[in-house]
């Protein structure tokens, strides 16, 4: 399985999930590594299977998926790394939480010519500051570049072409 990000969208505000990523995300060094450690989990113990995320043997995962990831000083806290967006068909959410902030990276399952998640948007949420509207919004954007790629075949228009799409190899 891959794990890869859109390259543009032009027609709306929202920052591109690898934008967030390279200049967020992999600026703080425990962003950073609890950022390698999810992608690693998913490459590691899922596959993409009938557009649907999967355990390795081909059941359907349970979601939200958790994982022990270390908070900022040092201790092991039990987190979940990725959940389904309510009200959303196609539109899932990687969570990584501080103690202020929460990080979100917003992705769907590709299967068409290859297993991929496909990333989307990011954006960080910070407590006492309600942006349900975003993560709603952003569920909608990706629902529909889902079937934008999978209805009318724009793959190369969102993930751009195989020497310029973005992968992470975790």
């Amino acid at each position: 399985m891959e794990i890869q990000s859109i390259v543009n969208d032009t027609l709306c505000n929202l920052l591109i999930a690898s934008d967030y990523i390279e200049n967020y995300l992999l600026e703080d060094p425990h962003l950073a590594n609890n950022f390698v450690q999810i992608i690693k989990n998913l490459k590691n113990r899922f596959i993409i299977k009938n557009n649907k995320l999967c355990n390795s043997d081909g059941s359907v995962a349970k979601l939200p998926i958790e994982l022990s990831l270390k908070n900022r000083m040092g201790a092991l806290q039990r987190s979940e790394i990725v959940k389904v967006l309510n009200n959303h068909f196609y539109s899932f959410e990687i969570r990584m939480d501080d103690s202020y902030e929460h990080q979100r990276i917003i992705f769907f399952v590709y299967d068409k010519t290859f297993q991929s998640i496909i990333m989307t948007y990011g954006f960080t949420k910070q407590n006492g500051i309600k942006i349900t509207d975003t993560t709603n919004f952003a569920g909608n954007k990706t629902d529909f570049i889902r079937n934008d790629v999978y209805i009318n075949d724009n793959e190369e228009l969102w993930r751009g072409d195989e020497e310029h799409a973005i992968k992470y190899t975790g």
